[in-house]
């Protein structure tokens, strides 16, 4: 793993936190692209994670309870995968 990459879980929220020089730092530009393309979600300042998770949660509240469903169970999967994975 990169050294400018950290993972980590709280719980049910997995935190991946790309801290990169700004010289190498991903752009407005290239995160709407990522954005739109389902890569990235939502790009968080620091200390923000857990409101952002929050909304987020908030959110998925909403959807149908297949939508949920199908979203946990992928959840409950990857917690028994590797990053790689």
């Amino acid at each position: 793993m990169s050294e400018f990459i950290s993972v980590s879980r709280n719980g049910k929220i997995l935190e991946i936190i790309l801290d990169r020089p700004k010289v190498n730092a991903i752009c407005a530009a290239t995160s709407r692209e990522l954005a739109e393309l389902g890569l990235i979600n939502e790009v968080v300042a620091p200390g923000q994670a857990m409101a952002s998770a929050r909304r987020l949660a908030d959110e998925l509240i909403l959807g149908a309870p297949l939508a949920l469903a199908a979203i946990k169970q992928v959840v409950q999967l990857s917690q028994q995968m590797s990053l790689e994975q």
